[in-house]
């Protein structure tokens, strides 16, 4: 894969996309892409591509067109280059007109690379001890083998056509989460979407998606005692404006039209996880709002892969998908390469299946753990409650032996995996921290 950009196109990428926070850190510039699968090739002009990420953004070239760094990318085919935001003097010269070719417009609208509207490209390694190569390839892999809808993901070689450094870069190309995945994923689409993320303000101040009503709901309750509290105009749910510089936890991502969306989905989960835990609501409204067998899945292979940096452990870096059908929501993975014991200094190796609040921290403000998989004594339910919790820790349990009796912490079935990748490179630090965590999580659950 090619990226072509002018020299203009590129710097104006790096310096207005370095910084999360700033105003348009997610405009499109233009470049021509270059593809070539197997013996077919592929080129399309004026690809739209943005940098992507909170903390990995950087800048990475310089006025002349010299790359000097790396970054992730994300690439719109369907870009057209004429929203208000092309008006502004910063950007008129990427202006695209299309005032002479309504037709062209709305084909390019509709471009697509394998089914895809957008495609997301992180570069390989992902840190600077070399840990993190083929972690969040083989994680996708391993969910979709167990029947949780994941992002496809492969690696490929990327050269930025840059006359100043031809040489290829290592990228992983990954599925991007939209109305695309869920067409592919399950089979229709017309749900509401949310990516749920940690929100960094600086260094030392952040808020998190953990299900709490604080800056997500407003404190009210029903006749019953249930929590029925409405979503808090620019709180933590939202529609992201990067123009504004407003980044909720909860951003809605399909039928979204900015304030006037409908968020009455995700404020009634939280509504329902805070019920559970509090107000003795019974089993069956966490039953008629989620899908839990597919969460307790979702979190039995979590568990086993092992993201100190996702929904479990950080409340970060997932996706809930409201199914059109029953309006349950579903949960969907993102970013996992930091698994298998990637990072440095964060041993999730050791962790148990059923975490309590005295061994697991941060589990003790997300209430929907607190009504499944997360045991203390001291947690009262509703009449009946308790033997539902029981069954579904029971499931949980069930779904950690079925995963690994398909090989998702065996080593040989990782080194099977990569031996299937094209342009694949791997360091000794990636494969021993992946067979030392993989060793270790076995142990403790063949003693467990």
């Amino acid at each position: 894969m090619a990226l072509s950009f002018s020299n203009a196109a590129l710097y104006a990428l790096s310096d207005y996309g370095a910084n999360y926070s700033r105003q348009y850190a997610d405009v499109y510039f233009p470049a021509q892409l270059q593809v070539t699968v197997g013996a077919d090739a592929f080129t399309y002009a004026d690809v739209g591509v943005r940098m992507k990420g909170a903390t990995s953004r950087t800048e990475i070239a310089e006025s002349d067109g010299t790359i000097t760094d790396v970054c992730h990318f994300k690439l719109n085919f369907g870009a057209t280059f004429d929203s208000d935001l092309y008006d502004l003097a910063l950007f008129t010269s990427f202006r695209h007109d299309w005032s002479s070719d309504s037709v062209g417009r709305k084909a390019r609208k509709k471009r697509t690379f394998a089914g895809m509207s957008k495609l997301d490209l992180k570069y390989l390694p992902r840190n600077q001890d070399d840990q993190a190569y083929s972690q969040d390839i083989y994680c996708y892999d391993v969910f979709n083998q167990n029947g949780i809808a994941a992002p496809k993901a492969r690696w490929l070689a990327l050269n930025l056509a840059d006359a100043k450094m031809n040489e290829d870069l290592s990228y992983e190309a990954v599925e991007d989460v939209d109305e695309d995945f869920l067409d592919h994923h399950f089979g229709a689409d017309g749900g509401d979407l949310y990516k749920c993320t940690q929100v960094i303000f600086s260094s030392n101040s952040y808020s998190v998606a953990d299900l709490a009503r604080a800056n997500a709901v407003s404190v009210s309750a029903d006749a019953s005692g249930y929590a029925n509290g409405t979503r808090i105009a620019q709180g933590y749910i939202g529609v992201e404006d990067n123009l504004d510089g407003y980044h909720p936890n909860y951003d809605l991502k399909t039928n979204d039209d900015g304030e006037n969306s409908d968020f009455s989905k995700m404020a009634h989960l939280i509504n329902v996880a805070y019920s559970l835990r509090y107000a003795k609501a019974p089993y069956a409204l966490l039953d008629a709002t989620l899908d839990i067998p597919e969460f307790l899945k979702f979190e039995a292979v979590s568990y086993l892969l092992g993201n100190f940096d996702d929904q479990r452990n950080n409340y970060n870096n997932y996706y809930v998908y409201f199914r059109p059908a029953d309006g349950k929501a579903v949960y969907i993975p993102y970013d996992w390469d930091y698994s298998l014991g990637a990072h440095k200094g964060v041993d999730i190796s050791s962790f148990m299946p059923f975490h309590q609040s005295s061994t697991h921290d941060l589990l003790n403000s997300n209430d929907l753990y607190w009504d499944t998989i997360l045991t203390n004594s001291s947690l009262a339910y509703a009449s009946g409650a308790s033997q539902s919790q029981a069954a579904m820790q029971k499931e949980y349990k069930a779904d950690i032996s079925a995963a690994m009796d398909l090989g998702a912490i065996t080593y040989a079935s990782y080194m099977a995996f990569l031996a299937k990748l094209a342009n694949r490179l791997s360091s000794a630090q990636e494969l021993s921290d992946v067979k030392a965590y993989m060793a270790t999580k076995n142990g403790l659950l063949t003693a467990y």
